[in-house]
């Protein structure tokens, strides 16, 4: 039995948890891609930065889903006591790869690849979707194959899959970003994600 293994979303950064008042200017601030790790009480406890510094959250934020860890894209500044005070928090897209096979369909509708890099745990890219926000796209990663180069590493080659609704013109560009989870292949070294944009599908190059 086949299954398709599509994520639904809006194209939109869905912002949970904190904001200033209005009329505050805002203090330096970070802005990253990190770990947000939810307790038994769906609290975000502490974030995890991809270089591995982890902080206590000086402030409350809720999550829909206790004892997990989420992939986000945060905005916080670090307090005088060492704590994350976070003003923005929003779910990026980095489900676990899904086996080619398992997929009914392989929609590749173009993106617009703006940048890419690679940290220990994940390959992370900064994309476009071309939008007008009607309806909502759906989002995939395929695992192609595994396999042995010349030298001997084992590497892997992903596909992002999206498909776009009926009805959604491109009228303006929404930023969304994605990192591909790299801890499900231990024993890999070298990884390929292979994205369609407009000017054809384009491969990003990783090495762990």
């Amino acid at each position: 039995m086949k299954h398709t293994k599509w994520i639904v979303i809006a194209v939109a950064l869905l912002l949970c948890g904190c904001t200033e008042d209005d009329e505050q200017c805002l203090p330096s601030y970070i802005t990253e891609l990190v770990e947000a790790n939810a307790n038994g009480k769906k609290i975000i406890s502490s974030i995890t930065l991809d270089g591995g510094t982890s902080y206590q959250l000086a402030n409350t934020v809720a999550c829909s889903v206790a004892d997990t860890i989420y992939r986000c894209l945060c905005m916080f500044e670090v307090t005088d006591d060492a704590k994350a005070k976070i003003y923005s928090i929003s779910k990026v897209f980095s489900p676990h790869a899904v086996v080619d096979s398992l997929l009914e369909t392989r929609q590749t509708d173009p993106v617009k690849l703006v940048s890419s890099w690679t940290t220990a745990k994940y390959l992370n890219a900064r994309i476009g979707i071309l939008t007008t926000s009607v309806g909502s796209h759906a989002f995939a990663f395929s695992e192609d194959s595994i396999r042995e180069d010349a030298d001997g590493t084992r590497h892997a080659f992903f596909t992002f899959h999206h498909r776009r609704p009926e009805g959604d013109a491109e009228s303006y560009t929404s930023t969304m970003y994605l990192s591909l989870p790299l801890s499900d292949y231990p024993d890999c070294r070298r990884f390929t994600l292979t994205l369609p944009t407009y000017d054809g599908m384009v491969d990003i190059e990783a090495i762990r």
